[in-house]
């Protein structure tokens, strides 16, 4: 990639520059660029983008090491890398918004919740097949406990059994183990449920995904079970699976249109972890200190940004420096 030149730069604020309004002093843009430059290695890339706000702006920092990083500008000067999560995660909230993120409404995983109990009571089918072969009270669980089970049904299982040899009885345990498996996330829906509409957080609504998802698998596995595809032993299952369906295409949808805000918690957690750990190797300032005026600091090429309007592209700026150091 050929050189960045600050005429590209200039020309390109012209054309998109903003009308101005209370212009931040040279030392505020200078500072905020060379701190942001000290905490980010000198073989990283980054992007930047900017929130602004009436007495204050924050820089969200994302780099090529895959941390993110979120910076408090003051309008008068004070560039402070951010490590209290609560802060953190209000900014990468706000950006969200900012760029389209819509809330979640909590009750489309209500929705689901209900379509899984919707489901459970479709499966009927289910203890006609564990009668047929003796389990109709209590499943058993390996092959002995199911041959034997099965030989008691005299009339029907037996005769199947000893035609088919231990293929036909180890259909059984596989049988009842997915129908053990469905049994206990019916039994974690309203644990799971209950956990995201406390904590409404990204990893509440995977774990509760992930536990529809093995539902589906569960279905999927008891319905193409050999007792019914090679023996034609059980009665075909009718499982209703419309709804539930349905309702997760919705949510997944909505969780599309809600990734930053559902993120934003983790993220902010992460952007903590990774300040703190910056500020304590580089003895850098915690939040609520200023930072002194750069000075004679190294501006890395870039020339301040004269006005206000101008400050939102200052993000681009840092972004084309980056770039060009590493094209160095």
């Amino acid at each position: 990639m050929g050189k960045f030149h600050f005429g590209m730069l200039i020309t390109a604020l012209a054309i998109f520059c903003l009308s101005p309004s209370s212009l931040p002093s040279q030392n505020v843009l200078e500072n905020a660029e060379l701190e942001i430059s000290r905490v980010i290695p000198q073989d990283a890339t980054f992007n930047v983008q900017w929130l602004d706000a009436a007495n204050e702006s924050h820089a969200i920092v994302k780099t090529s090491a895959g941390s993110t990083l979120v910076f408090r500008v003051g309008r008068e000067g004070g560039t402070v890398l951010l490590e209290k999560e609560g802060k953190i995660e209000a900014v990468l909230r706000q950006a969200a918004i900012k760029n389209g993120d819509t809330p979640l409404d909590a009750r489309l995983v209500e929705q689901l919740s209900l379509q899984v109990l919707k489901l459970n009571g479709t499966r009927q089918e289910e203890m006609v097949c564990r009668r047929y072969m003796g389990n109709e009270k209590s499943l058993c669980s390996t092959r002995d406990e199911c041959q034997k089970a099965c030989y008691g049904v005299t009339s029907l299982c037996r005769p199947v059994a000893e035609g088919a040899g231990f293929d036909f009885i180890d259909a059984i345990v596989q049988y009842n183990e997915n129908v053990q498996k469905f049994d206990l996330e019916v039994l974690d829906d309203g644990r799971l449920l209950s956990d995201f509409k406390a904590r409404q957080d990204g990893k509440a609504l995977e774990a509760y995904l992930a536990h529809v998802s093995r539902i589906f698998a569960h279905v999927s596995n008891l319905s193409s079970s050999s007792l019914k595809k090679s023996y034609y032993f059980c009665p075909t299952p009718a499982y209703d699976m419309t709804g539930i369906t349905i309702k997760r295409e919705e949510l997944v949808k909505a969780i599309a249109k809600a990734q930053g805000l559902m993120s934003a918690k983790d993220a902010a957690a992460q952007s903590a972890q990774a300040a703190t750990k910056i500020l304590s190797a580089k003895g850098g300032k915690k939040e609520g200190q200023k930072s002194a005026a750069s000075g004679n600091g190294s501006r890395r090429g870039l020339e301040v940004l004269k006005s206000w309007g101008q400050r939102a592209f200052f993000g681009f700026a840092l972004e084309m420096e980056m770039t060009r150091r590493q094209a160095k």
